[in-house]
């Protein structure tokens, strides 16, 4: 008896919505940068989306979950580790992703639209199930200004900045601040940075209660990094 093949495509998740797996392909001139972005995971109640930022030649990722509370939505932030290798991503459900593209129209998508799979080949009594998981990419584009974006992303490690001469890291700290309009010491370096900056809107003094838990992590960790 011959062997069969057949081949199955799942939007968001495995054995989820299907979709077709003829109308998709993999994209293989992909580089690092062309992962950023925000995905869709899940469906239903259970739906949230990973956030994939590219900036100084590394990738940062996070899940963003709206999980039902007091019959409001809330929001919940968690960073999760992230490799880059050979056109693929890994996550830390240790599944490698490539891009995808489809390439015609379609109920579910229209021709162009991008987002990152993977392909799981099963066997049953000699045949074979080829079935694709796409992700399609919502968004290309992450909303954070400057020079290194992570620090308003995600809860940086020593590790991850402790390469950074002081000079740097009073630039990175000191962004964070300008991100939310801070108006620096009239006259002064931070001001004169800042100033050169495209992004940057003076609009009133940043105390931190005016900024994200992620953001008072990773300028405690910066401070301390100064210090030593």
């Amino acid at each position: 008896m011959s062997q069969q093949k057949t081949y199955k495509a799942y939007a968001n998740g495995i054995y989820s919505e299907e979709i077709d797996y003829h109308e998709y392909r993999s994209i293989t001139n992909s580089g690092i940068s062309d992962f950023q972005g925000t995905y869709g995971f899940g469906y239903s109640e259970s739906e949230y989306q990973l956030e994939i930022l590219y900036s100084n030649n590394k990738l940062y990722a996070r899940e963003i979950y709206h999980p039902i509370i007091d019959g409001f939505f809330g929001n919940t932030i968690e960073r999760i580790l992230i490799n880059y290798s050979n056109k693929e991503i890994s996550l830390t459900n240790d599944i490698s992703y490539t891009l995808f593209e489809c390439f015609k129209n379609s109920i579910n998508n229209k021709e162009g639209d991008l987002g990152i799979g993977y392909i799981i080949i099963e066997e049953d009594n000699g045949n074979e199930t080829h079935s694709l998981v796409f992700h399609e990419k919502i968004n290309s584009h992450i909303a954070i200004d400057g020079e290194f974006p992570e620090t308003s992303f995600v809860k940086l490690t020593i590790e991850e900045l402790k390469d950074y001469p002081s000079d740097t890291l009073k630039i990175i700290r000191n962004e964070i601040f300008a991100r939310h309009g801070h108006i620096f010491i009239s006259g002064g370096k931070m001001e004169a940075y800042f100033l050169q900056k495209k992004w940057y809107s003076k609009t009133k003094t940043i105390t931190p209660k005016d900024l994200s838990t992620i953001e008072k992590h990773n300028i405690d960790i910066i401070r301390r990094l100064e210090q030593n």
